[in-house]
């Protein structure tokens, strides 16, 4: 059977009793259908109060530090490790400032940090952290290298910045 619902003074549908169960009614929202002769709060119908009665209980917020062994709710094992660092901004500023190459590199293993965790693969995580680790320092040194390099040349070569 369908049935409408007061919302805000108006009413909506029809709606059959899941549909009125899945909009989160509860046993206070006014409900009329064709059989009754006007508005009844859903708890004075008893064929949503049934289906009110037997919806699937809501889960209680997640806390990872409230849960202990002997609640009788039930937790979450505190297995799941820390996410390993990214190391994207530095790479990032690497790419920028150092070495276009090696940085662009670093960007692409420390972007994949994060999505190889959250996917709990998280040995691989730690992998791709430690690659982007290494691109980010090959690209900062290779950088300070060329410039310590193009310094040195443009030092000992006066006449080489001239751009005319």
């Amino acid at each position: 059977m369908k049935y409408y619902i007061a919302v805000d003074n108006k009413p909506l549908g029809p709606f059959e009793i899941d549909e009125l169960i899945a909009k989160g009614i509860t046993a206070n929202t006014l409900v009329w259908n064709e059989s009754m002769s006007g508005w009844l709060p859903a708890s004075q119908v008893e064929e949503i109060v049934q289906r009110l009665e037997n919806r699937a209980a809501t889960p209680p917020p997640f806390n990872r530090q409230s849960g202990n062994a002997s609640s009788t709710k039930p937790t979450v094992t505190d297995d799941v490790p820390e996410c390993p660092k990214t190391w994207l901004v530095h790479a990032i500023l690497c790419t920028i400032f150092c070495n276009l190459i090696l940085g662009i590199i670093g960007i692409v293993m420390a972007a994949q940090v994060e999505s190889r965790w959250r996917q709990g693969r998280y040995e691989e995580a730690k992998i791709k952290s430690h690659y982007a680790k290494i691109f980010v320092i090959l690209s900062f040194i290779t950088g300070l290298l060329a410039s310590g390099y193009s310094g040195y040349y443009y030092y000992t070569n006066p006449g080489a910045i001239s751009l005319f």
